[in-house]
């Protein structure tokens, strides 16, 4: 039986190609995905060894003389900046008022964070730039989620779907974990299924209270497109289909082989809050990327990230109409994370995870690699955890617990430690730069790239309080200047020309490329201030990004702007795009 129109809608998406595990200073609470070809053309790429990845054809990746960070074996941090008791700040606020005081911490913050980017000088920017859409963060003023609040209903219409495409078995069990859950009457409950598999139909149709709807499996970008770009051209149908044409006012999306923790609906329920009062939250995970049995996890706790996680999660019809008509035809959780779409905001992620994820193979994942991690991520089994109050997690409260997280108390450490191997009741700061983190991350078995972060710093947590942070030495604003790594006083962004290499165009302006200095410059916000990037911002992988693919000749990427997460190359080219080069005397 279908529920009526006004009832909380639970859809739950079944994703056929397997999971793609969604998450530079990372903030790890303790604790890619298959990548899209570059430019058109597949490109050899250092990645997981538990992910899929097209190659390219832009030769071996060589990371090349980068800068390392230089500490002492372990020192304390002396010139942080002072921290305000709370106490005393929330007693300020109730009898005088603080808002210019907020006005001034939040313009502090935004020049921190900032000032990387933005410095250094511009050559060559074109006469008329059309910039995309990269506005300010903007700051929440309120302090203390109100009674009233946490008790308004704002899911007003909830769904969630499961995404399917040819796996029934799984989809089978993930429907009787989904609903058996006391909180599933709020919501309406849809399987999207891909194609026309008839056993994910029958299976589909067999649950009486699961609406089924069918998607027209049809190749948009090119009669040889992956599977990713299937599952993102089905989230765009099944997405648009949930929010404007049935009117739900959220949609929570799952996959066909999850199964999922007996608060999974109350854990949206309950954090709803958030993305109705706080601007710089656009999205609510039941998933913690890191949340491994090897760390200590507080299965009341959230915390919040700026790498969005995916695999299980909930967005309001209001974000949906900002991305729907700029969604992409593959790799669409990439996309979700650049700064182009972010904006600044993140996703709050218990720092338990809320669903397990039961299919060992799929398009991106093998057997093997499955046991390895995501066998290891650790999902409540308590049907009865208390949330507490969820203040915390608001942009200003939770700006204060980073600040206070690298506080003179902390200590700097210069290589990895084992997190037994630290004080208990300690916080611990491990700088890094991109170049090192992959090697860090097999010390502490996370993935090997920064997930969970928040504004560049990863935080993972051992037995008896021990607290590491994973902190970017170049881009992580709350390290203190003397573990930052800033960029060169001489650093000129240049304008490459069409198929020319970084080395070439620093070469013009009688300087010369550094590739440390690659960290500072690869961002959809930088690229906008040289290129109209007409098709938006995006994410791939190749030596030669970031980029803007400026010849009309590449039919797949043209138009576009685009960042990596792999290291560029001073020396690299590719006939069909223009890159930004940093530039040193």
């Amino acid at each position: 039986m279908r529920r009526g129109r006004g009832t909380p809608v639970f859809l739950v998406l079944l994703f056929g190609t397997g999971i793609a595990v969604c998450a530079g200073c990372l903030v790890f609470i303790l604790h890619h995905v298959s990548l899209p070809e570059h430019n058109g053309h597949p490109v050899a790429q250092s990645s997981p060894p538990f992910l899929e990845r097209r190659t390219q054809e832009h030769g071996q990746e060589d990371v090349g003389k980068t800068g390392r960070v230089h500490l002492e074996s372990e020192s304390r941090i002396e010139d942080a900046e002072p921290r305000h008791d709370r106490q005393q700040a929330l007693q300020k606020s109730e009898k005088e008022g603080v808002e210019g005081e907020r006005k001034d911490s939040n313009q502090q913050r935004k020049e921190a964070r900032e000032s990387n980017n933005n410095r250094g000088s511009i050559e060559d920017a074109p006469t008329k730039v059309t910039v995309p859409d990269v506005t300010t963060t903007p700051k929440v003023d309120k302090r203390i989620i109100s009674e009233e609040d946490q008790k308004k209903n704002y899911l007003t219409s909830p769904a969630v779907v499961v995404l399917a495409y040819n796996r029934p078995k799984y989809l089978k069990r993930t429907l009787e974990s989904l609903l058996s859950l006391k909180e599933i009457g709020h919501f309406e409950v849809y399987v999207s299924q891909d194609g026309d598999n008839a056993g994910v139909a029958a299976t589909a149709r067999s649950f009486e209270s699961v609406n089924h709807i069918m998607h027209e499996r049809q190749a948009l970008l090119s009669s040889s497109q992956d599977g990713l770009a299937y599952l993102a051209q089905h989230y765009k149908f099944i997405l648009d289909d949930l929010f404007f044409k049935r009117g739900h006012s959220h949609v929570v999306v799952a996959e066909d082989d999850m199964i999922f923790s007996p608060d999974f609906l109350r854990f949206f329920q309950r954090t709803a809050v958030l993305l109705e009062i706080d601007p710089t939250i656009w999205c609510i995970s039941s998933w913690n990327d890191n949340g491994f049995n090897h760390f200590q996890l507080d299965k009341s706790k959230m915390f919040r990230t700026q790498y969005f996680p995916g695999l299980g999660w909930m967005l309001k019809r209001e974000l949906w109409e900002e991305l729907s008509a700029k969604f992409p035809l593959e790799a669409w959780d990439h996309w979700m994370r650049v700064d182009g779409q972010t904006k600044g905001r993140d996703c709050v992620v218990p720092d338990v995870s809320r669903n397990f994820n039961i299919g060992e193979e799929g398009v991106n994942i093998r057997s093997s690699d499955y046991n390895a991690f995501l066998k290891n991520i650790v999902h409540n089994t308590d049907p009865e955890v208390e949330y507490g109050d969820l203040s915390y997690l608001l942009n200003e409260n939770y700006e204060e617990h980073m600040e206070e997280l690298f506080s003179n108390d902390a200590t700097v450490l210069s290589s990895p430690k084992s997190l037994v191997s630290l004080k208990p009741h300690s916080v611990s700061i491990l700088p890094y730069v991109s170049e090192q983190f992959k090697s860090f991350s097999r010390t502490y078995r996370i993935w090997d790239h920064p997930r969970t972060h928040h504004n560049r710093a990863v935080v993972l947590k051992g037995p008896e309080e021990r607290t590491l942070i994973l902190a970017d030495s170049r881009l992580c604003p709350y390290l203190p200047k003397p573990q930052r790594l800033l960029p060169s006083p001489s650093l000129t962004h240049v304008k490459g020309n069409e198929g020319e290499s970084c080395d070439n165009a620093c070469r013009r302006k009688s300087m010369r490329c550094d590739a440390s200095q690659f960290d500072f410059i690869n961002n959809c916000s930088t690229l906008a201030k040289f290129f109209p990037c007409e098709q938006g911002c995006d994410y791939n992988v190749g030596p030669d990004i970031p980029n803007y693919v400026s010849s009309i000749k590449n039919d797949r990427h043209k138009q576009k702007c685009l960042i990596t997460d792999i290291t560029p190359q001073c020396s690299a080219s590719h006939w069909s795009t223009s890159r930004v080069c940093p530039c040193v005397k």
